[in-house]
C-alpha cells in the first residue's frame, strides 16, 4: 500500500474498522490470545512451534471458537513461514498434492536460489501479510491447515502422509470431532495432538472488555451493564466467536438507536504515525513490530482492510512492546472509565488526539461523555434472541449429550434428564432416536425393579408415531420422570450377560429330551417329549423338572435386587426353583433370593 492511498483526508477522522468483529479482533500473536494456557506453557511443543523452533505436525482438536484456526495463523505469522489453507469440506486430494508439490519445489529452488540472495515473492502469505520489503523469508518451509480435517476421507489424509512424514510440510490440522474416530492412526502417529478446551467465563469476560475498547472493536464507543455482560458469558458457552457475535449484534443495535456519532473536528496537524505510513495519523494506533523481529501486520485491519478467515479469539491485554494496536488495557489507562457499566475512554495515545481539549483550545464546546451507545439486558435478549444449541448430530456432542440423558435417569436426577431432553430436542435430535434409548434404559437400568416402566417407554415411543412434535414431546418428557424417578436394578442386564457370556464359553450341551419337539412325524420313536410334565396339570402350575441342559443345572443367572417389586420377585424366584429342581433353597434374609 502506498502511503498516498492510506492516508486519511485532511480534517478527517478515520471510519471504524470494518468486517465481522470476531475476524478484525483475531489476536496476531500468542500475547493477544485468550485461553489454552495449557498448551502453552515454556518449552511446550506448542509453543516452540509458534517461536519457530518445532517442526512437528499438529492437530488441534477442540469444540467451535476456542482459537484452532487463530493458533495455525499465528504460527504462520510468527515463524515467517509460507502458510496455505485448506478445508476440507471443499478440498480434495488434488488440491492437497497441489499444495505438497509447491512447498516442495520452493524448497528445492530455496537450496539454489541462497548463494544469490533472497528473491522478491509478492503476496506470499496472503493480503494479511505483513507488507515488509517484499523479500522470501529465511524459512521457505510450509504450514498447511486444513480444517475440520474429519471430512477427509481415508483416501485424503493417507495423501497427506508422505508430505508429513518428510518434513515437506507442517501440517496444522483442526477438528472439532474425536480424532481417534475421525483422523487416521497413520497420520495421528506423526502429529503431536493437543486439546483445547471452552473458554472459561473470566476468559468471555476479557474478551468482551477487550472488544468495547479496542480500536479494532467499538473503540470505546459502547458499554454494556453488568447483568448484560454476565448473560452474554452464559450464552457464549465458552465459544470466544459466539460471545463476539452476540457482542456485535447487541452492540450495532445500540449504535443504531442512538444515531450517527456527533461530527468531530479535526485537528489542523497531528503527528505522524509509528507505523512509517504517511499522511495524518488514524484516531487509533498502528501495530508496532514486536520484540523478535515478528510483525505484527495489522495496519489493513486497522484502515478497515481484510481480516483473516476462519475463528475470531481475542487475547489478553497486550504490553506496550507487544502489539501497539490494541486499545490500552483498563489497569494501564488510569483515567479510563470501565466500558461495564460507564464509558471506555481513556487517554489518547501517541499519535491521537484528546477532542474535548482540542475543543477548549478552539473556543467551541466539548462534545458529551461517550460511549453514548449502552448495550443492555433487554436489548441484548432482542438482539440474541436465545442461546444456539450446541450439539452435532454427527460429532462427539451428539454423543455427549446422550450419555448424559441416560446417565442422568439412570442416576435418578430427573431434572437433569428433562434438560438434556430439550437441548437434543432443540438442536433437532431424531426423537425417535430418543424414544428407542429410553426403552433400551427401561430393560437395562429399571428391569424387574419396575416392569411398568417398559410400557411406558413403550408408550411414550408410540404416541410420538402417532402425534409427532411437538405435542409428543410432552410424552417423552412424562416417560423421563418416570424412568427417572423409578426404582433401579441392573439384574436383567447381568442376567443376559452372564447367560451369553456361557454361551460364548461353549457350555451347554444337548437339549434335554423330554423338552425336544415332539410334534413332527417320527419325533416320538426317536424320544423327543417322553417324560414331559405339563405344568399346568400339577398343583400351583409348576412342577419339578430338569430344563436347562446337564452343565448348566442348578446355575442362577436371574439374581434380583431388593428394590422395588425385585423383592417380590427375588421371593417368587426362590420358591420356584425349589419346587423345579427338586432341591430345597437356602432361605434368603428377609425372604430376598441371593442366587444361591
Amino acid at each position: 500500500m502506498s502511503p498516498a492511498t492510506d492516508a486519511a483526508p485532511a480534517g478527517a477522522v478515520p471510519e471504524a474498522p470494518t468486517g465481522p468483529l470476531a475476524d478484525r479482533l483475531r489476536p496476531r500473536g500468542l500475547d493477544e490470545l485468550v485461553g489454552q494456557r495449557h498448551l502453552l506453557g515454556p518449552g511446550s511443543p506448542l509453543r516452540r512451534l509458534v517461536e519457530g523452533g518445532g517442526t512437528t505436525s499438529v492437530v488441534l482438536w477442540g469444540p467451535p471458537g476456542t482459537g484452532k484456526t487463530t493458533l495455525a495463523h499465528i504460527v504462520s505469522r510468527a515463524t515467517g513461514r509460507r502458510f496455505r489453507e485448506l478445508s476440507a469440506v471443499t478440498a480434495g486430494v488434488k488440491d492437497v498434492r497441489a499444495v505438497i508439490d509447491e512447498a516442495r519445489q520452493v524448497l528445492s529452488s530455496s537450496r539454489s536460489s541462497q548463494s544469490r540472495g533472497l528473491a522478491r515473492e509478492p503476496r506470499l502469505f496472503g493480503p494479511d501479510a505483513p507488507a515488509g520489503d517484499g523479500e522470501r523469508p529465511a524459512d521457505l518451509r510450509t504450514v498447511l491447515f486444513i480444517d475440520e480435517v474429519h471430512r477427509f476421507t481415508r483416501t485424503q489424509q493417507d495423501a497427506l502422509l508422505p508430505a508429513v512424514e518428510r518434513g515437506w510440510i507442517t501440517l496444522v490440522a483442526a477438528t472439532t470431532e474425536n480424532p481417534s474416530f475421525s483422523v487416521v492412526a497413520p497420520l495421528l502417529s506423526r502429529s503431536l495432538l493437543f486439546t483445547l478446551t471452552p473458554l472459561t467465563d473470566d476468559d468471555i469476560r476479557v474478551l468482551v472488555r477487550r472488544a468495547l475498547v479496542d480500536p479494532r472493536g467499538y473503540g470505546g464507543r459502547v458499554r454494556i451493564a453488568p447483568d448484560a455482560l454476565e448473560h452474554l458469558v452464559r450464552l457464549a458457552g465458552g465459544d470466544a466467536r459466539r460471545a463476539l457475535t452476540a457482542l456485535e449484534a447487541s452492540a450495532e443495535a445500540a449504535l443504531a438507536a442512538v444515531g450517527p456519532a456527533p461530527a468531530r473536528r479535526a485537528p489542523a496537524s497531528r503527528p505522524p504515525a509509528a507505523s512509517g505510513i504517511g499522511g495524518d495519523a488514524p484516531a487509533y494506533r498502528v501495530p508496532a513490530t514486536p520484540a523478535g523481529g515478528t510483525t505484527a501486520a495489522a495496519s489493513d485491519e486497522a484502515a478497515g482492510g481484510d481480516a483473516l478467515s476462519g475463528e475470531a479469539l481475542s487475547g489478553e491485554p497486550v504490553g506496550a512492546g507487544t502489539v501497539g494496536a490494541a486499545a490500552a488495557p483498563a489497569a494501564e489507562a488510569a483515567p479510563a472509565r470501565d466500558a461495564v457499566g460507564g464509558a471506555a475512554v481513556g487517554e489518547p495515545a501517541a499519535g491521537e488526539t484528546n477532542t474535548a481539549r482540542e475543543a477548549e483550545l478552539a473556543g467551541e464546546p466539548a462534545a458529551e461523555d461517550e460511549p453514548a451507545a449502552a448495550v443492555d439486558l433487554a436489548l441484548l435478549e432482542r438482539s440474541v434472541d436465545r442461546a444456539a444449541v450446541r450439539y452435532d448430530r454427527a460429532g462427539d456432542q451428539h454423543y455427549d449429550v446422550v450419555s448424559a440423558f441416560i446417565k442422568s435417569m439412570r442416576g435418578g436426577d430427573a431434572d437433569a434428564a428433562l434438560h438434556y431432553l430439550a437441548r437434543m430436542l432443540e438442536a433437532g435430535e431424531d426423537p425417535r432416536f430418543i424414544a428407542r434409548r429410553m426403552i433400551i434404559l427401561a430393560s437395562e437400568d429399571i428391569g424387574m425393579a419396575d416392569p411398568g416402566a417398559l410400557g411406558v417407554a413403550v408408550a411414550a415411543a408410540q404416541a410420538l408415531e402417532m402425534i409427532g412434535l411437538p405435542e409428543a414431546r410432552l410424552a417423552l418428557a412424562q416417560a423421563v420422570i418416570h424412568l427417572a424417578l423409578a426404582p433401579k436394578s441392573n439384574a436383567v442386564i447381568r442376567a443376559i450377560d452372564a447367560a451369553t457370556a456361557d454361551v460364548r464359553a461353549g457350555r451347554g450341551g444337548p437339549v434335554p429330551a423330554h423338552l425336544r419337539d415332539a410334534h413332527y412325524q417320527g419325533a416320538r420313536r426317536l424320544g423327543h417329549g417322553d417324560g414331559y410334565h405339563y405344568p399346568h396339570d400339577h398343583p400351583g402350575g409348576v412342577v419339578g423338572q430338569q430344563y436347562a441342559p446337564d452343565e448348566l443345572v442348578g446355575v442362577d443367572y436371574f439374581r434380583p435386587g431388593e428394590l422395588g417389586f425385585e423383592r417380590r420377585a427375588a421371593a417368587r424366584a426362590h420358591e420356584l426353583r425349589a419346587v423345579v429342581r427338586g432341591v430345597r433353597q437356602p432361605e434368603p434374609p428377609d425372604g430376598r433370593d441371593q442366587g444361591a
